[in-house]
């Protein structure tokens, strides 16, 4: 990598540290009723979406809302209702040989909306686990190719659909395993809406957002 390429990088970087500070306190200023208005509308399109996408009884990859993230609950519950399969992130450690001796991937499971707070996973999403956790093992593994929709967080988002994350990178090293027709949508307030996300190699604009 030349100077020049890691003075663009850094430009990125701080641009994007910069951009996700404001957004989330713009996020976090919402009015809670208001948010769970927002809320609503957003699982309202979520199942128009869906129905418009003529999936039979489709595995849907979806996630547990942190803070004052948008929540997608109601419409998991509905869809899981009308036959769906539902999937949630469960950050799986995995020894790869580096200094430290372990990183985190992230894995999906099938759990039962009904029953969230049963999986720690969900109700703890941060929460990282070795492979063979007792605490896991009545939520089967979702394999990327069994996946057929997946609605995914965000920081904040531009009208081209590029996301821009929480510096992780898991859904940027997610996404290129899923089948090469699974649609990938995110959801958000309209208050994460910017005018340009800068982009680096890694990031995966999404088909859409979904907002209100």
């Amino acid at each position: 990598m030349t100077n020049e390429t890691q003075s663009s990088q850094s430009d990125i970087n701080s641009i994007k540290h910069a951009m996700r500070q404001t957004v989330l306190a713009r996020r976090d200023a919402l009015d809670p009723t208001v948010r769970a208005k927002k809320s609503a509308s957003v699982c309202k399109q979520l199942h128009e979406l869906l129905g418009s996408l003529s999936l039979n009884a489709p595995t849907i990859a979806l996630f547990a809302p942190m803070r004052s993230e948008v929540s997608p609950t109601a419409f998991a519950q509905r869809a899981q209702h009308e036959g769906c399969r539902i999937a949630y992130p469960c950050m799986i450690k995995v020894h790869d040989g580096s200094q430290t001796g372990s990183s985190l991937l992230m894995t999906f499971r099938f759990v039962n909306v009904d029953a969230l707070e049963q999986a720690d996973f969900v109700t703890h999403p941060l929460r990282s686990f070795v492979p063979d956790d007792s605490r896991l093992a009545q939520f089967p593994p979702c394999t990327p190719s069994e996946i057929d929709l997946v609605i995914a967080p965000l920081v904040a988002f531009d009208s081209r659909g590029n996301r821009l994350g929480y510096g992780g990178g898991n859904y940027d090293r997610f996404l290129p395993q899923l089948r090469s027709n699974t649609p990938v949508f995110g959801i958000a307030f309209a208050e994460q809406l910017v005018e340009r996300i800068p982009l680096d190699k890694y990031d995966q604009p999404l088909k859409r957002v979904i907002y209100a």
